[in-house]
């Protein structure tokens, strides 16, 4: 019978720190008898604006399932640009990112998103082809995402995206299976461990990438968090040659502006709360 969780190898299961990813985990482990086989890993790939609990849970996901997961983190000093750390050592004050646009001169943005691909997706690459080993070679190697089945169009742009890694097969495990976010939810609700995040939060505390309402509501609960990306924008205002390159989001408030509207009672509600899509998968 076929599993879409019994993967061929080599392969990697990216578990971004999420709820949808730590299930994918979980059922790959369960396919195959509650190890991973000896040619496959999980993989983290910390961007040090990953909120602290979902450190917490990617932590915790190892160490009650007895699964090796690997931090990587980008270092532009390193020979191959990431380095491996742990739960102990990881970034947690935004150092790789800051890296990432220091080397870049420019702020990422939804058009230009650099962050992940090169925070992520590059990173879980290299550590593949230099670490691993298993690049290039016949065939490459398969990379579990965590997309759903009710995510039916990052799936297909998923697959139909153009491939940037070499010898990358990207799958989407959990669609393939038909599992829902209520599945999702139902699985950690059993759990005796969870994320510490409701669903709005996210991963990466205040990603550009998440709606208006969504950063209006954090910003309500947790104004600090403004101050990392109040700081990008003030840096880069002004100092490039396209106005929208000194903004993480062109045709929307800036951090200061939107921490600023997070104070004014029931604002965050007239805001559409949906997140666009994201290879991250936050």
């Amino acid at each position: 019978m076929y599993d879409p969780f019994r993967l061929e190898e080599p392969f990697v299961a990216s578990i971004s720190g999420g709820r949808t990813s730590g299930y994918m985990g979980w059922r790959i482990l369960q396919a195959f008898g509650g190890s991973l086989p000896p040619n496959a890993r999980f993989v983290f790939c910390n961007t040090g604006k990953e909120r602290p609990e979902t450190l917490d849970f990617v932590e915790r996901i190892s160490l009650e399932w007895g699964v090796q997961i690997h931090w990587l983190e980008y270092r532009r000093s390193a020979a191959h640009k990431f380095v491996e750390v742990n739960y102990a050592t990881a970034s947690r004050k935004g150092e790789p990112f800051d890296e990432i646009i220091s080397a870049k001169q420019v702020l990422p943005n939804v058009v230009m998103r650099y962050c992940t691909e090169w925070l992520k997706v590059k990173i879980s690459n290299r550590f593949v082809r230099h670490t691993l080993g298993w690049v290039p070679k016949a065939g490459g190697y398969t990379n579990a995402i965590g997309l759903r089945a009710d995510e039916p169009a990052r799936v297909a742009r998923l697959r139909g995206s153009p491939k940037t890694s070499p010898g990358e097969n990207p799958v989407a495990p959990l669609a393939a299976a038909g599992v829902t976010l209520a599945d999702v939810r139902a699985f950690w609700a059993a759990s005796p461990f969870d994320l510490a995040l409701a669903p709005h939060e996210g991963n990466c505390d205040l990603c550009f990438l998440k709606g208006q309402g969504k950063l209006l509501n954090i910003l309500h609960e947790r104004p600090d968090l403004a101050d990392w990306w109040i700081e990008k924008e003030r840096r880069f205002v002004g100092k490039t040659r396209l106005e929208e390159a000194g903004r993480f989001r062109k045709n929307a408030p800036s951090y200061e502006q939107t921490l600023r509207q997070s104070r004014e009672p029931g604002l965050f509600d007239q805001f559409d709360l949906d997140v666009p899509d994201c290879r991250c998968t936050d």
